[in-house]
Order: structure tokens, then C-alpha cells, then sequence
């Protein structure tokens, strides 16, 4: 049967006229001379939508802080292009960590990518922060410091020093993005970034163990260390203390990680490079408040893997000062497992 096409196009310019598909014809004037827009950019689509449906979350603290989180860092962000690269960058590291094998070295990509054009953008601002960019200075460096931990687990580590040497990295990049937020904090006082600066007040305890388990790290410290690295020693030892207390007070938010790594004494971190074997025990009590966070998924593996590089590294003496957290961290067993397992990495988590 043969088609009248004459036909069955008049009858589909009847459809769309009767259907109201048509374009009025006092609009085609105003479209007859828009420009042809560059096709929609799926990739990115997903990742800001990502962003709204759930990586916001890892900045979660409290209910107060996630309307901010959620909407408007990325109203601020439309004003602010390195702001938007940095979500996009951040949201695509975590589906990498979600997606199947196959589809994560894209994402690993396109988030070097926005990460590249987002600080390249970001460091001439760097002198010049005021309350026109504050706000989305003081967001991007709190999403670039989760980054650096979500960007820079390997999941199966092979060098032992090539993960305390990542762990100590990122330690050092969260102190000096720290500096970046004081700057940028004054201004948010009276905005509605405000709550991105209140901590909840949890009440922080340590069980009777866990004091009596630092005593004994303090009592080692003092004979062990000398005069001029014992505060260092000391002081990071305090934070870590801090950050166990607030988790067992109940905080679950990445940012009790950060703010631990930000307050170790830089003369501690310069020890913790040189592999100093005491900075070395500390950092494994590090770890086991990285573990205890692990479901956050910028931190799952951290302490696992750096409580096991530590190990590796060191021999009885100073294993025996750390065997708490590594117990923490591998279960009451560990002790067992450690007698008869040479190889570290067979440790069950």
C-alpha cells in the first residue's frame, strides 16, 4: 500500500496544532535569531545532582549546617567558578568510590580536571579575601581538605612508607587550608554561613581503659623523648585524646578528623616525616579515630591502612606502645593474629 505522504504530513501538522506543540507565533520572532546552544553537559549534571542528593552530607555536623550545605554553597557557587568546580570535582571522587571499576577511572578524571580549574582560580584570591568572596572561600577549603582524603587512599597499598608519607601529606594540607578559613570565618558571623561555625557540645568522655592506655603513652613519652621534642609528643597526643572523646560523645562527622589533623604541632608532623618512631606510635592512635569514622567514605580505609603501615615499620618495642590502637582498630584478637601473621596486611578489620 503505497503512503500518502502529501497526506501524513499535513495530518502530523494537524496533531501538533491540535495538541498546543506548535510554537505561538509571536514568540518565533524572538527565536529566530537565538543562538545554538552547546549541547547539555550530562557529566556534570550528575555530579552537581550527586551533590544535592548526598555528598553534601559529609559536611553535615549538625541539622543547622545542612541547608547550607545543600543549597546554598551551590547558589554561592554559581557566582563563584572555582566554588562550583570544587563540588563538581568532589562529588565525582565520591562516585568514583561507588561506582563499578569499569566507570571510575572517568570520574578519577573529570575530578583532576575541575580540581585543576578550580585552583587555578582559587590561588590568585588567596591575597585578596573579603566579604565579596568569603563565603565561597571558606566552603572550597573545606571541600578541597576532604578531597585531599578522599583523592588520596590507594585501595590496595603496597609501600608501606608511601601511605604515612599520603597520611602525613594530608595532615599538612588540612593545616594550611585551615589558615585560608580563619581568614575567611570573620565574615560569615552575621550571614547565613553562620552555622558552618558552630560545633555541637557533646559531652566527651574516655572510658577508664582508653585514660589508662594514654597514661602509659604519656609515661613513655617523657622517658624517651627529650626536652625539645617532648611538647611536640605531647601536643599531638592531646588532640588525638580530644577527637576519641568527641566520638565517644557521639560525633560521626568527618570534621572531627580534620580538626584533629589541624591542631597537631607542626614540630610533631616535621618528626612524623622523618619517621621518628614515637611519632610513628602516635600516628597509629590517629588512626584508630580515622577508623572509628570510616563510614564516612573520604575516610574508609585510612586507619586500616595507615595503622598497618606503622606497624610494619617498627619492631617490638615500640609495637608494644601502640598494640591498644591496633587492637582498636583489628579487634580484641589482634594480639593473637600479630604472633603468628608476619604479613600486616592479613590482618582482618
Amino acid at each position: 500500500m503505497a503512503i500518502d505522504r502529501e497526506n501524513l504530513q499535513q495530518t502530523g501538522s494537524l496533531i501538533v496544532e491540535r495538541s498546543n506543540l506548535a510554537i505561538p507565533a509571536r514568540c518565533k520572532g524572538f527565536s529566530a535569531g537565538a543562538p545554538l546552544l552547546p549541547p547539555l553537559n550530562l557529566i556534570d549534571l550528575e555530579l552537581l545532582l550527586h551533590w544535592k542528593d548526598r555528598t553534601y552530607q559529609t559536611f553535615c555536623r549538625s541539622p543547622h549546617g545542612k541547608t547550607v550545605w545543600q543549597s546554598l554553597v551551590p547558589q554561592e557557587a554559581l557566582v563563584e567558578p572555582f566554588l562550583m568546580h570544587g563540588i563538581l570535582a568532589l562529588s565525582a571522587v565520591h562516585l568514583a568510590r561507588t561506582k563499578n571499576e569499569f566507570l571510575k577511572p572517568a570520574y578519577i578524571s573529570r575530578a583532576a580536571s575541575h580540581q585543576n580549574q578550580a585552583l587555578a582560580k582559587f590561588r590568585p584570591l588567596l591575597m585578596n579575601i573579603n566579604p565579596s568572596n568569603s563565603k565561597a572561600m571558606f566552603a572550597y577549603a573545606s571541600l578541597i581538605t576532604v578531597y585531599s582524603f578522599g583523592s588520596s587512599q590507594e585501595p590496595h597499598p603496597t609501600d608501606f612508607r608511601t601511605t604515612i608519607d599520603n597520611l602525613c601529606q594530608v595532615i599538612v594540607f588540612a593545616q594550611g587550608v585551615h589558615q585560608i578559613s580563619v581568614k575567611a570565618a570573620d565574615a560569615l558571623q552575621d550571614s547565613m554561613f553562620r552555622p558552618l561555625l558552630q560545633w555541637e557540645s557533646l559531652q566527651q568522655n574516655l572510658t577508664e581503659e582508653t585514660k589508662l592506655t594514654f597514661e602509659r603513652l604519656h609515661e613513655a613519652i617523657r622517658s624517651l623523648t627529650s626536652d625539645d621534642t617532648r611538647r611536640d609528643h605531647f601536643g599531638a597526643i592531646i588532640c588525638i585524646q580530644d577527637g576519641l572523646a568527641e566520638i565517644l560523645g557521639g560525633s560521626t562527622a568527618v570534621a572531627t578528623a580534620t580538626r584533629v589533623a589541624i591542631r597537631m604541632p607542626p614540630g610533631y608532623v616535621g618528626l612524623l616525616r622523618n619517621y621518628d618512631p614515637l611519632a610513628l606510635v602516635i600516628l597509629a592512635y590517629y588512626c584508630s579515630v580515622l577508623h572509628r569514622l570510616r563510614h564516612n567514605w573520604c575516610l574508609e580505609a585510612w586507619g586500616a591502612q595507615g595503622a598497618r603501615a606503622v606497624w610494619s615499620m617498627l619492631d617490638g618495642q615500640w609495637r608494644s606502645l601502640m598494640r591498644w590502637a591496633m587492637e582498636d582498630i583489628f579487634g580484641p584478637h589482634f594480639s593473637t593474629q600479630s604472633e603468628t601473621c608476619e604479613n600486616p596486611n592479613k590482618f582482618g578489620v
